[in-house]
């Protein structure tokens, strides 16, 4: 004779590991989505942390169509230079290296490709300023996969926050 009980945690037991399985299935780390020539790379889910050091200049495209953050001109934040040290504001000068940006999970590209929706920030077109939290990472450190070729830099930017 079949114990209903025993027959029930089997059950149980098997659509709990199947989901379980399902739930920890190796998915893409990172999404891409392309629009007009442009690049707009994201993480395929919600972080577990934010960096939150201040990103701040005019959306941008880099030379192989993945979206940057180019510095803030001079005319727009010469406080910025006040507080930088004298190595630093030189550095600042010169001309800006153009990182890819992961922006944060749910941003999206619009359909021509010209501007991004960034969850808590809302539409920012190429040129309009941008500002932030977030930090920089090295694209060959563990952890960081699924990268679109476009935006394998080695030094990205990851901007994670609304300010």
């Amino acid at each position: 004779m079949h114990n209903p009980t025993k027959i029930a945690l089997a059950v149980i037991t098997t659509v709990t590991t199947a989901i379980l399985v399902a739930g920890c299935a190796a998915g893409p780390d990172n999404l891409t989505q392309r629009a007009g020539g442009h690049v707009l790379w994201t993480p395929a889910h919600e972080p577990r942390f934010h960096m939150e050091a201040l990103i701040e200049g005019e959306l941008g495209v880099t030379e192989t169509g993945c979206f940057t953050i180019v510095p803030v001109p001079l005319e727009l934040a010469p406080e910025a230079l006040a507080n930088l040290s004298d190595e630093d504001r030189k550095l600042f000068l010169e001309e800006p290296e153009l990182r890819p940006v992961q922006f944060p999970h749910g941003t999206a590209l619009s359909d021509d490709g010209q501007s991004v929706n960034i969850p808590g920030v809302g539409e920012v077109a190429i040129g309009e300023l941008i500002s932030g939290g977030g930090g920089e990472i090295h694209t060959n450190e563990e952890g960081v996969k699924d990268v679109a070729p476009e935006c394998v830099a080695g030094t990205v930017l990851i901007f994670s926050s609304a300010p």
